[in-house]
């Protein structure tokens, strides 16, 4: 990107993914080698399993904390407009890898 954009600073691209993430266009993903972003489907819920030793992230398509959440938001009044749930371990190729 910085061949085809030279002309564009850092500073500019992450004020601008900072914004997108803001106004829910797109999530931030935290990864030990550093974060992604990936663009938010409208009506398409999921969370990530992210691997902290190769940073291969995967969808899972369930939501472990819907039911949990909404019970304990509707006892307090609090209306729940998003969250990010993410499980952080170690994949199956790099603990074959390593032996875990």
């Amino acid at each position: 990107m910085r061949r085809k954009h030279s002309n564009v600073s850092l500073d500019t691209i992450y004020r601008n993914l900072a914004l997108l993430s803001n106004l829910g266009v797109i999530h931030e993903i935290y990864r030990a080698a550093g974060n992604v972003y990936e663009i938010i489907e409208p009506g398409h819920h999921h969370h990530h399993l992210v691997c902290t030793e190769c940073g291969k992230t995967e969808c899972i398509d369930i939501c472990p904390m819907q039911e949990a959440y909404t019970k304990e938001a509707e006892k307090r009044g609090f209306l729940i407009t998003g969250h990010i749930f993410e499980f952080y371990g170690i994949c199956q190729e790099c603990r074959e890898k390593n032996g875990l």
